[in-house]
């Protein structure tokens, strides 16, 4: 299933299960912000709605983990924004546990107010910056292929490169 299709499933999910409306997605169709009030790591609803279908997603497609980065405005010292956007991508993380995601498939990462996705200068673009970026991501091709009976093998053909004293080169492909 490609990212598309996931965030497609999830969409579909959240608003079979009541959401209100269509959640609004980040620059990547695999990325999903979560807002937050002034200084708390506390969810909100909107939230909490989203994060309710992603974890029944996750629970029926074991090849998808998340990633959750935590993000603040620009009103507070460095150190504290760090701390605040760990402890807000932590809830977001909790949130999930209790769902019944396991915590290794997901992975915390605070960026504080170093990467803001609207201005600070006001209000409303203080609001954006608040936000848990919740990203799905598949493992990797070869764990997927184990997963559904093997891995892909090797496959050996032509005769480039040439090295030099040998006759005939081997070069593989990976399929």
């Amino acid at each position: 299933m490609s990212l598309r299709n996931l965030s497609i499933a999830v969409l579909a999910f959240v608003l079979i299960s009541g959401c209100a409306s269509m959640p609004e997605l980040a620059s990547s169709p695999d990325t999903h912000n979560i807002h937050f009030d002034t200084n708390k790591a506390d969810l909100r609803s909107e939230g909490t709605a989203y994060l309710n279908g992603l974890a029944e997603f996750l629970k029926a497609n074991p090849n998808y983990d998340v990633v959750l980065e935590g993000h603040t405005d620009n009103s507070a010292a460095n150190d504290y924004n760090l701390a605040l956007a760990e402890r807000r991508a932590k809830a977001v993380q909790a949130h999930l546990a209790r769902n019944g995601v396991k915590i290794s498939r997901t992975m915390v990462v605070s960026y504080g107010e170093s990467r803001p996705v609207a201005p600070n200068q006001s209000k409303e673009g203080m609001q954006e910056n608040r936000r848990v970026s919740v990203t799905t991501v598949e493992r990797e091709p070869v764990r997927r292929a184990a997963m559904h009976g093997g891995v892909p093998k090797n496959e050996y053909n032509g005769t480039d490169p040439a090295i030099p004293g040998h006759e005939t080169s081997v070069r593989a492909t990976h399929r």
